[in-house]
């Protein structure tokens, strides 16, 4: 048995939470009846219908976006800033994030049509290395890239140690 609003979001259809409305509201049918089950048998997940569609399973898949400072990597519109979602191109299936940076940020982001692809790649407990590349202004100084080369705790949280290596120390940017 698999759990449908886990099939349905893998679909790219909505939400999982968007999911579990559909089977309450009655939206879900398999063989033409009704069907609000949430789990099911995996070699019936072919003949389920949303709203009279068939089902479309979608392969996983994964992009790269270059998010730009000022977006926010949220599903959600906060403080009527623009998201990263806002900007995708219209043809796009849906998506969900791999991780965050904040509205500060640029860089790289991924993002798949997999919500289970993305929770596994954002779980600690899975050791995916990351690599950030940081600009400061002004000097940091040696004690703090010490502190961050062993294990430590901020707010109960406990971090893993960084690698901190300095690329380019540049005379024009120091305080």
């Amino acid at each position: 048995m698999i759990r449908l609003v886990k099939v349905i979001s893998h679909s790219g259809l909505c939400s999982r939470r968007e999911a579990e409305k559909l089977i309450i509201n009655g939206d879900v049918q398999l063989e033409g009846k009704i069907y609000k089950n949430y789990v099911i048998e995996p070699n019936l997940i072919n003949k389920i219908t949303i709203k009279g569609e068939k089902l479309k399973l979608q392969p996983t898949r994964l992009w790269l976006l270059h998010k730009s400072v000022g977006l926010i990597c949220s599903n959600s519109n906060q403080y009527n800033k623009k998201t990263i979602f806002e900007v995708l191109p219209k043809s796009l299936p849906r998506v969900v994030s791999v991780g965050r940076l904040d509205i500060n940020s640029e860089g790289l982001i991924l993002l798949t049509n997999n919500p289970t692809l993305s929770t596994f790649l954002e779980n600690p407990k899975n050791n995916i290395p990351r690599k950030y590349r940081v600009k400061i202004h002004g000097e940091i100084e040696r004690n703090k890239i010490q502190f961050l080369s062993k294990e430590f705790e901020i707010d109960n949280t406990k971090y893993k140690p960084f690698i901190v290596k300095i690329i380019i120390k540049d005379k024009k940017f120091s305080d």
